[in-house]
């Protein structure tokens, strides 16, 4: 365990990475919509390996998504089926018990105490329209942040980034797959030189050009205008 802790805590994102390819299917399945505290009860006791800071980041980076689009109703179900992970993780530090064992009693708890359920949706309602404000913010960074990419590409330091806010809209991290593309297509980016990159996509195979467009969507490398697709 230790060993796992030193390993995450050297290479971020490729334990961020490693932790969504695992789990990705439950964590999607857990925020599809909005569970009642029994049905969370149930899924989280079924599905305990999601309790995790790594699976509240993943959904916290879909919420924000969410509001960047003004999917408001969207962002809502995804930061209420994160805040219990958040709140159930609190929960569990403050007991010194294994996140599982306190399942029960946390949802227990706030289906037979009024008052802390109160004082937690109350919460909630705090949280959210902090991060609907955040949302709103980082929409005006990617804006400011896409125009001084396209001015001078090698003026963003990425590297300074955490691995979060770097991550794209797929969760994956746009240097890591900056980095494995071949070399160029690298320099065909770096010249945003559209036709230069279809043209070399173009000598691929289907399954190789559509793994790497996909990688460079969900790394946010790539942005298809709204209303506009990508042709095949």
């Amino acid at each position: 365990f230790r060993l796992r802790m030193a390993e995450e805590e050297a290479n971020p994102d490729a334990a961020y990475n490693a932790f969504v390819k695992k789990h990705q299917v439950a964590l999607d399945k857990y925020i599809e919509r909005k569970r009642s505290y029994e049905e969370n009860f149930e899924f989280l006791w079924e599905n305990p390996s999601i309790l995790h800071e790594y699976g509240m980041g993943y959904m916290l980076l879909k919420a924000l998504d969410y509001g960047m689009e003004d999917k408001l109703k969207d962002m809502r179900r995804v930061v209420w089926q994160k805040y219990h992970i958040k709140s159930l993780l609190d929960f569990t530090e403050a007991s010194k018990q294994a996140p599982q064992a306190m399942v029960k009693p946390f949802f227990s708890r706030l289906q037979t105490h009024p008052e802390v359920e109160k004082e937690y949706t109350e919460s909630f309602e705090i949280l959210f329209a902090k991060l609907v404000d955040r949302a709103n913010e980082k929409k005006v960074e990617a804006a400011a942040e896409l125009q001084k990419m396209k001015d001078d590409p090698e003026s963003v330091d990425t590297e300074e980034l955490s691995y979060e806010e770097r991550l794209g809209p797929g969760g994956l991290d746009p240097v890591v797959v900056f980095n494995s593309l071949p070399e160029v297509l690298q320099e065909a980016y770096q010249e945003r030189d559209v036709q230069k990159m279809k043209d070399y996509l173009e000598t691929q195979p289907p399954e190789i050009q559509g793994d790497i467009l996909k990688r460079m969507v969900d790394s946010g490398l790539w942005v298809t205008p709204e209303g506009v697709e990508d042709d095949d």
